[in-house]
């Protein structure tokens, strides 16, 4: 038969753009070179699915109506559902919000001081039977709610590959405050001493640690998203945690 050439490594493409745009020439020729640059990135992103979706493709695709999940069972004492109505799109509407007892500081035994951190959950894709992949948004600066809205990859994607979707929100935004001062005062430089990224890997490391367990998804393989400084957490958190997550999409 035909032999089949391997596609050129992403390492090259990137070196590529990087000689491409170190050789930029003037204006009439930026477009030329755009247009290549566009091709190798293309040209990378299918490499990577090539490789990296098969791997996750074990779940064929269900027709799940977007109902809202059901609220944790009362025994499990870490969380508790919010309750969520039905809606018509992908969204906080369609999931159950709930809350995890994380540790305010990971790294000082001797703080034993604790926080509800927030995180919403959309189980009605996950095929568990099936080792249904993990997905793992890794809040950033902002309102989690503000993810679950706009993050339409792990939409796209879940029904499909039957995940179960995750989206936690990161210490000291929304509703997941580690420290609370007294009479509604501002925070204080002393306040913020938590507000660290190693911090917030290990509330997402602590966080799906538990999940697995209680979900019985010790052979689920989890996948870390994020974009802009959440990609940046994804990535670390691949990085840090290898044993949490097997791999990571860092968006911007």
């Amino acid at each position: 038969g035909r032999s089949v050439q391997p596609p050129v490594s992403i390492e090259l493409r990137v070196t590529c753009v990087q000689g491409l745009w170190a050789r930029m020439r003037p204006a009439h020729e930026r477009a030329a070179s755009l247009r290549t640059i566009a091709w190798l990135f293309t040209a990378s992103a299918a490499a990577l699915e090539a490789r990296a979706w098969p791997h996750l493709r074990r779940v064929a695709p269900v027709a799940v109506p977007r109902v809202a999940s059901q609220q944790a069972p009362p025994d499990q004492q870490h969380h508790h559902s919010a309750g969520a109505p039905v809606g018509s799109t992908p969204g906080t509407a369609n999931c159950t919000e709930l809350m995890f007892e994380n540790r305010v500081d990971h790294f000082d035994l001797s703080v034993n001081a604790t926080y509800q951190q927030r995180y919403f959950m959309y189980k009605d894709y996950w095929r568990p039977e099936n080792a249904g992949p993990i997905f793992f948004y890794c809040g950033n600066e902002a309102s989690v709610e503000l993810y679950v809205n706009a993050t339409g990859l792990m939409w796209e994607h879940a029904e499909e590959m039957g995940a179960l979707l995750i989206f936690a929100e990161h210490r000291y935004y929304g509703v997941s405050q580690p420290v609370r001062p007294a009479d509604g005062l501002p925070l204080s430089s002393d306040d913020l001493k938590y507000l660290t990224h190693e911090q917030a890997l290990a509330d997402y490391a602590r966080l799906l640690f538990a999940l697995r367990r209680e979900l019985r998804a010790e052979t689920s393989a989890a996948i870390a998203f994020g974009g802009s400084y959440g990609g940046m957490l994804a990535a670390w958190f691949r990085m840090k945690y290898p044993s949490a997550v097997q791999g990571a999409i860092a968006a911007s």
